[in-house]
């Protein structure tokens, strides 16, 4: 894919001469759990990790910024539908090479990259290495970026008092920073170290699938039924839930073998900023997140008939679990980086529903689609509040292109939901294909079409007689439709008129029935 891009210029950005005096950041024991792991991909020194190892910036030090042009399809790539991984891997900057100099390990830590499709559209690419900060730090710096930019001054970024706080007031065990240098992980981390990059995943495809807030509040409706007593249910769960369930099932599809004892766990990470004692303030710069770990579950009970409320009620009781307990909410942060490094198979999530990533914008309008592209090798899902709607949550996916493609029911609904927002959105030219109308009705490509709206109470039609007992529309024998129709016992609920050969009512019937249970 790199010939789909043509490199214009590599730049490197420092503070102007003798305007910055050297500066450094110890790193913290939260920073230090993540020296090991893969860069972000979305400066600049760390000292030899025999010390205590810090962010450092000397005279001299830059930032290196790309700049190219890409040839790929724009349209392509902002879309939520499955697209090969390896399409995105030349927008994301790779970070130089790691140098030891004068006894002291350097390792850079930050890259943007800048691509142009000309007349469609920017692609902005950042790495970085998770030792420098978590998602809140990283959106911070966002903004802070895109608000200069926009408004071409930085006057009134500095008068919003939003300046990053850099003291390192996080309390906590002084014996947690021994443990982690003295980890095999760090320890291994040596003057020939180099990071690691992103490689290529010719099997792999990336789709985003989005969870409505009005579907997320049926589902916790329909968990509430199903579990009353369930103390926790969040929109970030029900929608982690879901998805690790569907990937259980999806795997299971395709035909991964799972044992009937095989094990595997769910792990997302929780901010502490808030929740310390004392807190620290939210625009603290670095990490402050801990790790929380549902229970190790059987991989079969996940792919199941009850996956979903399964994995639902693991993932709400560690995160109730983590988040009440504040008075040992770092009891266990010692075996933090040995559970991450745990070979059990594990589905962990990069993001959060919590930060607007929508909201941040250089002056050319708020961005199409954000990806996070390391989820193509951590075992990740993508978890964003969505851009049309900030209580959507949209979910990024990053697997074999087989088991995506087991995904059908997903598949339809986005196909649907593409055709139907497309068509009203397009107000202004919603006429501009009608001619086509009648030759479209009459192309012979086996369709599925329908009759009737749940728009319309057909229900509430009244000759004196009470409501109606049934409402069939009989023209789908013959027609290739099904009807569509609010339902008699509640408008709310739709109810949906089928007219198949016998045999394959009977196999419909048992495989929707299937599914529901599958999903539900």
């Amino acid at each position: 894919m790199a010939d789909m891009l043509t490199v214009l210029e590599n730049c490197r950005i420092s503070p102007p001469p003798a305007t910055v005096t050297e500066q450094s950041l110890p790193l913290t024991f939260f920073d230090m759990m993540w020296l090991p792991f893969f860069p972000i991909n979305q400066t600049n020194n760390s000292s030899n990790v025999s010390r205590k190892p810090e962010i450092r910036y000397v005279e001299g030090d830059s930032l290196v910024v790309s700049f190219a042009e890409g040839d790929l399809d724009f349209d392509d790539l902002v879309g939520n539908h499955p697209r090969a991984c390896d399409m995105f891997h030349p927008l994301v900057p790779r970070l130089e090479r790691a140098t030891y100099v004068s006894d002291h390990l350097i390792i850079p830590l930050f890259s943007v990259q800048v691509t142009l499709f000309p007349n469609k559209g920017i692609s902005v690419g950042l790495t970085n290495r998770h030792v420098l900060c978590d998602a809140s730090t990283r959106f911070d710096f966002l903004k802070a970026w895109t608000f200069i930019f926009k408004h071409g001054t930085d006057e009134l970024f500095l008068a919003s008092g939003s300046l990053p706080f850099y003291d390192r007031a996080i309390k906590y065990p002084g014996s947690l920073d021994e443990i982690y240098l003295n980890h095999p992980e760090i320890e291994s981390i040596g003057e020939n170290y180099q990071p690691p990059h992103l490689g290529s995943c010719p099997d792999k495809v990336r789709a985003t699938f989005v969870l409505t807030r009005e579907q997320i509040n049926r589902l916790k409706k329909w968990v509430s039924i199903q579990k009353p007593t369930l103390e926790y249910i969040s929109s970030f769960s029900v929608a982690c839930g879901f998805v690790w369930s569907c990937i259980a099932k999806s795997s299971a599809e395709v035909g991964e073998k799972k044992g009937e004892d095989d094990l595997e766990r769910f792990i997302c990470v929780v901010d502490w900023r808030t929740r310390l004692n004392p807190p620290v303030p939210q625009i603290y710069f670095g990490n402050c997140v801990g790790v929380c770990e549902t229970a190790k579950t059987k991989s079969i009970i996940l792919s199941g008939s009850k996956g979903f409320l399964t994995a639902l009620e693991l993932i709400g009781k560690a995160i109730s679990e983590t988040v009440k307990n504040r008075d040992g909410m770092l009891k266990d942060a010692e075996t933090w980086m040995d559970r991450g490094f745990d070979p059990m198979p594990t589905l962990s999530v990069a993001g959060t529903p919590k930060i607007k990533i929508y909201d941040t914008e250089f002056g050319w309008g708020r961005p199409k689609k954000y990806e996070t592209i390391s989820i193509d090798h951590n075992g990740s899902i993508s978890v964003n509040a969505c851009a049309e709607s900030p209580k959507d949550i949209e979910i990024g996916l990053s697997l074999p292109a087989k088991q995506m493609d087991a995904k059908g029911f997903l598949t339809a609904l986005e196909l649907i939901g593409k055709a139907i927002s497309e068509t009203v959105k397009n107000r202004d030219g919603m006429l501009k294909d009608v001619e086509t109308w009648m030759d479209r009705g009459f192309d012979p490509m086996p369709t599925l079409s329908v009759a009737g709206t749940p728009k319309i109470k057909i229900y509430d039609t009244d000759f004196g007689w009470e409501r109606p007992k049934k409402y069939e529309t009989i023209s789908i024998d013959h027609n290739g439709s099904i009807s569509v129709n609010a339902c008699a016992e509640s408008p709310e609920d739709i109810e949906i008129g089928l007219s198949f050969p016998a045999k394959q009512m009977d196999a419909f019937i048992s495989i929707s029935r299937n599914e529901l249970q599958k999903m539900c």
